[in-house]
């Protein structure tokens, strides 16, 4: 489980997987419009209550997957995420 700060180091980081032949899955937070990923993707909204209910069942899920990497979008830096922060700070690394 590789953790990001900023979706750009995610989506790069997907890149240089994808050149390397690797399977990948990535967990977004908030809006994906504008990202186009060639991968299974779990997007979840961009709010602290309801991404803290569904992290778990979340990992579970991307766990699953059986891709050799799992790239994880961290939300922001703010209070209202912290507890959301701390439980992937303790799932994965950066």
């Amino acid at each position: 489980l590789m953790l990001f700060k900023d979706r750009l180091s995610l989506i790069q980081e997907s890149k240089a997987l994808q050149a390397m032949g690797l399977s990948f899955a990535i967990m977004l937070i908030g809006d994906s419009d504008n990202v186009e990923l060639n991968c299974q993707t779990i997007n979840l909204p961009n709010s602290p209550d309801k991404v803290a209910e569904l992290l778990y069942s979340s990992l579970h899920d991307l766990d699953t997957m059986k891709v050799d990497r799992l790239l994880v979008e961290l939300p922001p830096v703010l209070p209202e995420w912290l507890a959301v922060l701390d439980r992937l700070s303790r799932a994965g690394y950066r």
